[in-house]
């Protein structure tokens, strides 16, 4: 069954007031969610009981299990207007960071035509590949002029982009609209620190149930139990893990891991992918040529488990303080207990959550089935995905000197204002990597062509056109492919 979203009286979300914007709607469906944060309506005392109740999108709070930005306390310029997920609304109440002169990209309620483009066109792609259910989609699309001092405004937001905006970027603002079927990993982790009594717990318990399951299967609360709780975290875990694959086979590979997955395994945040829509292993560097360091295309993978580890080794050790500090002997006291034990059953130290061998094993087998390697190639495959296993869970400095990298001749669009990246691939998989490369340089050459865009009737014109070639050119592919099996 579907779950109705009701943000209202989630525990991790908190009222926003909004007004009428000027924004145009690519979709005139979708002017509904032509608003901005008004936050003035909130008033500095509220004595009058007939003060009208202003219109109000929901932003969720967060608390990151690893590491937080300074006074980001969620949402900062997004919320939830009914069943819509908007992003580029205006600073929201949790923007503590407003006043940041360093955090500028993150405290200023503005996006980026840009990556409004970014989002709405991966969007498009992965669906138009069947892989539009391992990601949040971007389905919607506004735009509004740009109504103060561009340079000026976007060089403060981007100091080390300064003069390298696109026209997009210069002239417009965007929000874009998702489903709001989804919580963050960092929902729950804000919930657990913000308990007020034990029946907030048991509602953030039915909640955590419910959004680790994917929005079509969502269960029911008196379906739950600690055995189906701990089941649906390792499934998600599970899910989140094989969208990584499903990634690489698209060639659609996402740059910004941290807080971006949801709770279920899907990926959110689409500002700043890059796309070469075929399969690719190798490394992306930004600057005059290709490099080396974490930045291990096929192997993003490893960041988002770390991040998993870190929320499930947080998540048991809060029950347990719980459990022995807080919680009387009880119903709740024995839900938790049992929890404790059915998490250490659904995710042992042998599952792949945990295991390096085992992460190390799935990571190369992936990349070896979405290139079609021999065995030679797998395990040079391998040895590199276990040198980046090393780095990036336990610290260590790979020597890769011994790896002959060769540029890859696709000319990818920016992923960010002024940031041009570089792909390199190893040399023995010279011939692999490096054919079928029509429909990726298809997606950037016309992400680089919307970026001209200067109106919104332009920028519509040109994303709709996109998005027709972009179906057509994946559709043969799929359907050669079909008739082959």
């Amino acid at each position: 069954m579907r779950l109705s979203i009701d943000a209202a009286s989630s525990r991790w979300t908190v009222p926003v007031p909004v007004r009428r914007s000027r924004f145009a709607a690519m979709d005139p469906a979708h002017d509904v969610y032509n608003v901005e944060t008004d936050l003035a309506a909130i008033g500095a005392f509220s004595l009058d009981p007939e003060r009208v109740t202003p219109d109000l999108v929901y932003a969720d709070l967060q608390t990151l299990p690893r590491f937080n930005g300074w006074r980001r306390l969620g949402s900062g310029r997004a919320g939830i207007l009914g069943d819509a997920y908007l992003k580029g609304i205006g600073r929201t109440s949790l923007a503590a960071n407003w006043a940041d002169p360093e955090d500028r990209y993150h405290n200023s309620g503005h996006m980026l035509p840009s990556a409004a483009v970014r989002e709405y066109l991966s969007s498009r792609a992965l669906e138009a590949l069947g892989l539009g259910a391992t990601v949040c989609p971007c389905t919607g699309l506004l735009a509004a002029a740009l109504d103060r001092p561009a340079d000026r405004f976007l060089d403060a937001m981007l100091p080390e982009s300064a003069g390298r905006f696109a026209p997009i970027d210069r002239h417009l603002q965007a929000i874009t609209i998702k489903p709001a079927d989804f919580a963050r990993l960092s929902n729950f982790t804000w919930g657990l620190d913000h308990l007020g009594t034990p029946s907030d717990l048991a509602s953030l318990l039915f909640r955590m149930h419910a959004f680790l399951s994917p929005p079509d299967r969502r269960p029911h609360p008196s379906a739950s139990s600690p055995d189906a709780l701990a089941a649906a975290l390792a499934a998600a875990v599970e899910r989140g893990i094989a969208n990584f694959g499903h990634y690489l086979r698209a060639g659609v590979f996402w740059g910004s891991l941290s807080n971006n997955v949801t709770a279920d395994g899907r990926f959110l945040d689409l500002e700043v992918p890059m796309v070469l829509l075929r399969p690719f292993f190798g490394t992306f560097a930004e600057g005059p040529q290709p490099g080396f360091g974490l930045n291990w295309i096929g192997l993003e993978v490893y960041l988002y488990v770390l991040e998993l580890r870190g929320f499930c080794a947080l998540l048991r050790e809060r029950f347990a303080f719980l459990a022995r500090h807080i919680l009387t002997r009880g119903v709740t006291h024995e839900f938790i207990d049992e929890l404790l034990r059915a998490l250490d059953q659904h995710l042992p130290p042998e599952h792949i959550l945990w295991s390096g061998p085992r992460l190390v094993d799935a990571a190369t087998a992936a990349i070896a089935g979405a290139l079609g390697l021999d065995c030679a190639r797998t395990a040079r495959v391998r040895t590199i995905a276990e040198r980046q296993y090393q780095a990036v869970f336990e610290g260590a400095d790979p020597d890769w000197s011994d790896l002959d990298m060769r540029r890859l001749e696709l000319d990818i669009a920016p992923s960010e204002p002024g940031r041009r990246r570089w792909c390199a691939y190893p040399h023995f998989l010279d011939g692999i990597c490096t054919d079928q490369l029509e429909a990726g340089a298809l997606f950037n050459d016309r992400l680089r062509w919307t970026e001209v865009s200067r109106s919104a009737d332009e920028l519509f014109e040109r994303v709709r056109t996109t998005t027709r070639e972009l179906r057509e050119a994946l559709a043969a592919p799929r359907a050669a492919a079909g008739a082959a099996s």
